[in-house]
């Protein structure tokens, strides 16, 4: 379908009208068949179907992982840069296939928190607080963290175009316990009311946004979006970097780091981008270490 057609009142109304349910009901059907699944089952099953379909059916998104892959990592050889992306194809079709059976995984205790002492030991109650992660391991388990210290947390998302997957997006991740808040002027407004009550935020800050400032990433130029950094100066927040990695199928640990420590000058604009330039360096040091666990697809240097 055309972008042309689709912007005509009619390619509007097939998609909303037609497609779009069509969808959600496959989506809905396979949701709730994955969900009586044993957790290994989906998972590897997923693993597989993502190795063997995403560079068929992500053609386009494979090419760009590929580039990327080239760019980031220039002294890697072309089997080695093969190995990472059909390893991540794996990894991304694991996601997927955990999906349905997120609450499984962590009623299984299929999830060990690492170092969560360098949390406890700095935290400060009724203080503003922000957790930050990326799109690494299966990311949809951050809010484990949440569960584990019932810590009241909400999160800004990016809502699906398709309104009955988003419903469903919505249902899983308020059963594991976060609060999500579709991005716009609203969310903004909830999240800095949460905040000034000492609440928590969680938030993905690793993806491009067209408009995000240019900050050094990998190296190079990469639109980033420098809300993180600007919440965190505005409201002095306590901010802690965490981070989900798959260790063995539907296993995970969920890693903790250090309070995140930044010297403000202040000059807003100047610290914001600074801030953010530390903030991509955690997530260079992370991504090296398993490449096959972040999102390469993802258009981050355009």
């Amino acid at each position: 379908m055309s972008r042309n057609f689709r912007r005509t009142k009619f390619g509007h109304s097939l998609r909303h009208d037609v497609i779009h349910p069509a969808l959600g009901l496959l989506v809905h059907g396979l949701y709730y068949l994955g969900s009586i699944l044993p957790v290994d089952f989906s998972s590897n099953l997923g693993g597989k179907l993502g190795r063997w379909l995403g560079p068929k059916i992500g053609h386009k998104s494979h090419r760009r992982a590929q580039k990327n892959l080239r760019l980031c990592f220039p002294e890697k050889s072309e089997n080695e840069i093969e190995t990472i992306l059909g390893n991540m194809w794996e990894h991304l079709g694991r996601v997927g296939g955990e999906f349905p059976v997120l609450a499984k995984i962590m009623r299984q205790n299929r999830i060990t928190i690492v170092d969560q002492h360098l949390i406890a030991d700095d935290w400060t109650d009724g203080k503003p607080t922000i957790f930050f992660s990326g799109h690494m391991g299966n990311w949809e388990l951050a809010p484990a963290l949440g569960q584990e210290w019932k810590i009241d947390m909400v999160a800004i998302y990016q809502p699906p175009t398709n309104r009955f997957i988003d419903r469903l997006t919505k249902k899983v991740r308020k059963n594991l316990g976060l609060t999500i808040v579709p991005r716009g002027p609203e969310s903004i407004d909830k999240v800095f009311r949460k905040l000034k009550d000492g609440g928590s935020l969680a938030i993905l800050a690793d993806q491009r946004r067209t408009s995000g400032e240019w900050v050094p990433f990998f190296g190079q130029p990469a639109r980033t979006l420098v809300t993180l950094g600007q919440i965190a100066l505005r409201f002095n927040c306590q901010v802690y970097p965490v981070r989900i990695v798959r260790t063995q199928g539907a296993n995970f640990e969920l890693r903790c780091y250090p309070p995140f420590e930044f010297e403000p000058t202040g000059d807003r604009k100047k610290d914001s981008l600074a801030y953010m330039e530390r903030v991509n360096e955690l997530y260079e040091s992370w991504i090296r270490e398993v490449p096959e666990q972040w999102l390469w697809p993802h258009r981050r240097w355009r």
